[in-house]
């Protein structure tokens, strides 16, 4: 998109009084300026690329020349190409390219630039290129490295404390931070390192062979995890009431004890929990693909139970569902249900 001063510029009024027509005048431009941004390059091409592109249908040679002729002295919307092209035939770019383009192809073309401009990397010195301004590395492992070395500037970040006393007798303490060392790419001296980053080796695998060289006062073995192991419930040593078959681990059976069957008698007191563990028994005894491991029978009993207390088990009578229309429907049904012995 050209800027909304172009209309009212000098060399596109020539331009369009060459052409016949400010509209056809715009749109050529805004097709020759297209594809140079897009690509962040001013060149165009020769004349016949140029009016190719442009779809020119007038004489050859003509759009060429009112471009290049809109301005004062051959500066008009096209120049000569500055670059090395082959062959005799002249090249065009767009006049001051860089000048008129939008913010987004400057910064297109300055990334396109940094292909070309070797770097150097900061951690190996080897010559690289990168499409990013900011980068200093020059693949992953450098990057690792650099970032190791970061963790141990870090880790060297000491405090110095001093005690002074001044002329009236007067105590003073003062903390003094020493920031780190400079880790690549400079001359200053290096700190020792604390003591904290010695004994973690953890922070660097070059520092490893450093943990020898400590003083034996500081001691650099761990400090041992303290496991808290969750409480252990009592066996169940009751006498067993029901052998239930089960599979997979802690198989073949398990047992239904006393205290587990007293439990749930007290949990629900509207059913004979004894008959209903064996009317599971005997279905998963009917029903060897259905049966649990042993760690979920207790769900498996449970889910029974609950099933027992929301719809209790036996014959209810029939009931009428549906839609009756008719009384005489209605007692069409009654009496077939009666010869059933369905109803009283």
């Amino acid at each position: 998109m050209a800027r909304i001063t172009l209309s009212t510029h000098w060399k596109f009024a020539r331009l369009a009084r060459t052409l016949g027509s400010k509209v056809l005048a715009r749109g050529v431009l805004e097709t020759l300026w297209e594809p140079c941004w897009m690509a962040g390059d001013a060149y165009c091409g020769t004349s016949e690329d140029i009016e190719a592109l442009c779809e020119w249908k007038g004489e050859r040679g003509a759009l060429t020349a009112a471009l290049l002729m809109a301005g004062a002295k051959g500066a008009g919307f096209i120049e000569p190409y500055q670059g090395k092209v082959n062959g005799r035939e002249p090249h065009y770019q767009v006049h001051d390219f860089l000048h008129h383009c939008p913010e987004y192809v400057r910064k297109r073309r300055e990334r396109e630039l940094d292909l070309t401009v070797p770097k150097q990397c900061i951690v190996c010195g080897d010559e690289y290129f990168s499409r990013m301004a900011t980068s200093q590395v020059c693949g992953d492992r450098c990057r690792l490295r650099l970032f190791r070395a970061r963790q141990r500037e870090t880790a060297n970040e000491t405090f110095h404390e001093t005690d002074e006393t001044i002329g009236n007798g007067t105590h003073t303490h003062s903390t003094q931070y020493v920031p780190s060392t400079p880790v690549l790419g400079t001359t200053a001296e290096p700190r020792p390192r604390s003591a904290a980053a010695a004994i973690n080796p953890a922070i660097d695998p070059d520092m490893e062979d450093d943990v020898a060289d400590l003083s034996p006062s500081i001691s650099t073995a761990p400090e041992p995890l303290r496991a808290t192991k969750r409480a252990q419930p009592e066996p169940d040593i009751s006498p067993v009431i029901l052998t239930f078959p089960v599979t997979g681990q802690g198989g073949p059976t398990w047992p239904l004890r006393e205290a587990q069957l007293a439990r749930w008698r007290e949990l629900y007191p509207t059913i004979d929990v004894l008959t209903e563990a064996r009317h599971a028994l005997a279905w998963l005894e009917a029903n060897p693909s259905k049966r649990k491991t042993a760690g979920g029978m207790a769900k498996f009993c449970v889910s029974w139970f609950n099933r027992s207390v929301d719809a209790p088990r036996g014959r209810s009578p029939t009931l009428i569902t549906g839609s009756l229309k008719t009384a005489g429907n209605q007692a069409a049904v009654e009496g077939f249900l009666r010869r059933r012995g369905a109803l009283d």
